[in-house]
């Protein structure tokens, strides 16, 4: 499966789990789950070896795997050297358990040159922007989703945080004008309890993944899997596309 650019938003899960053991049990309640149709692996959270973890996710995950660390300055939990961050995007992309590595848009990474090297090995990339301050302005948010498609990525992924309900309709009436000039699958959404409707409204507005929680929040505003997805079908039978 891939992250399309248009439809009913898909439903993706994260996963923060510190232990293989964690990350078995999560993987199989992930697995019995059929709203479920991505997993996001929130490696930051994770204190075990790694190689082991994608062992397990390849001979056992049945979803397509998102592969992300996020970074301390985009709310990640964990400190890393843009060296380390990127040896482990490489390790990603280079594993067949991989389908999507997330790549932050501010680390000062050579994009383009991570991009080509991971669709040699069949692998997406994300381009993600996180602002947990605040919604930049209109005029801001759209010059994001142009470096971020300056990147070659094949998803571009946005979450800003907002203050007013104004803030919300800005991020959802920039995604409608970007769409209309960048035929690419974008993923946005406002957080926190406020921007709650960007999540259930992406057949709207264009934004093709919602992520929610069957435990813990990776980010704050994320609701419950079975909540998200009955909203995104009530919201599909109105749909006026």
């Amino acid at each position: 499966m891939r992250i399309e650019r248009s439809g009913k938003p898909k439903i993706c899960v994260p996963i923060m789990a510190k232990t293989l053991s964690q990350l078995e049990l999560a993987i199989e309640t992930i697995n019995s789950h059929e709203g479920i149709d991505f997993v996001e692996w929130r490696v930051d959270y994770y204190q075990e070896a790694i190689p082991q973890a994608l062992a397990l996710y390849q001979t056992t995950l049945t979803k397509p795997l998102i592969f992300t660390f996020r970074t301390e300055e985009e709310g990640g939990e964990a400190a890393i050297t843009m060296e380390a961050y990127t040896d482990l995007l490489r390790m990603a992309y280079h594993h067949a358990a991989v389908d999507y590595i997330d790549v932050e848009l501010n680390r000062p990474v050579d994009h383009k040159a991570i991009v080509k090297a991971a669709h040699q090995y069949q692998t997406q990339v994300i381009v993600s922007y996180h602002n947990f301050n605040h919604t930049p302005i209109q005029a801001d948010l759209l010059d994001v989703f142009r470096r971020q498609a300056a990147t070659k990525a094949d998803v571009l992924k946005l979450a800003v945080m907002p203050h007013h309900k104004s803030d919300v309709l800005s991020l959802m009436d920039s995604v409608l004008k970007i769409k209309a000039e960048l035929n690419m699958p974008i993923i946005a959404m406002a957080m926190g309890r406020l921007g709650a409707i960007s999540r259930v409204s992406g057949q709207w507005f264009g934004s093709s993944v919602t992520f929610a929680t069957l435990k813990d929040q990776s980010a704050p505003g994320q609701l419950s899997v079975d909540v998200a997805i009955d909203l995104i079908n009530h919201l599909s039978e109105v749909d006026p596309s």
